[in-house]
């Protein structure tokens, strides 16, 4: 079984810790390999899932990723800078309806993620937009809530059942 790679890009901190996106998707993917750093991933071979944090320290170098997609929150626009002419696709999560992924209903400890329009995962397989209702497991910001939803979704977790974060 390939390992599914998730590269958190940026500052730690932000709506997400590095500690529940392992919880997060271990339950999920337990073949996943979580690795953190301020720029790009040292290991650039894909495919691979770019989860884009605050504070994204833009590399030097332009990005040769095959393989990757991004997931950046809306607000990340050094993000977005960094990934224009890679060729990288880019999915946006936020509160626009320009966005990819957008919070319907947030009340702890349930809530609902829209896809508003399609994406597809990782592995090629197409995701039509609709509603993915949530449950979380401790209190979470609707940032983060989005995040590993998207994570979720573009690594192949069919979200017709929800998901429990």
């Amino acid at each position: 079984m390939e390992r599914t790679r998730i590269f958190l890009c940026g500052r730690k901190g932000g709506p997400v810790s590095s500690r529940r996106v392992k919880e997060v998707l271990g339950r999920y993917l337990p073949n996943c390999l979580v690795e953190e750093g301020e720029g790009w991933p040292p290991d650039r071979q894909g495919p691979g899932l770019l989860l884009f944090r605050s504070g994204f320290c833009r590399p030097v170098e332009p990005a040769l990723l095959p393989g990757w997609v991004a997931l950046l929150p809306a607000g990340c626009a050094e993000g977005l800078r960094a990934l224009q002419g890679t060729g990288i696709p880019a999915v946006t999560c936020g509160a626009s309806s320009r966005d990819t992924l957008s919070i319907s209903s947030w009340d702890f400890p349930q809530g609902a993620v829209s896809v508003l329009r399609g994406v597809t995962t990782l592995a090629g397989e197409p995701v039509e937009p609709g509603e993915i209702p949530v449950k979380m497991a401790a209190p979470l910001e609707p940032e983060g809530m989005l995040a590993l939803c998207g994570a979720l979704i573009l690594c192949g977790v069919p979200p017709e059942e929800g998901y429990l974060l």
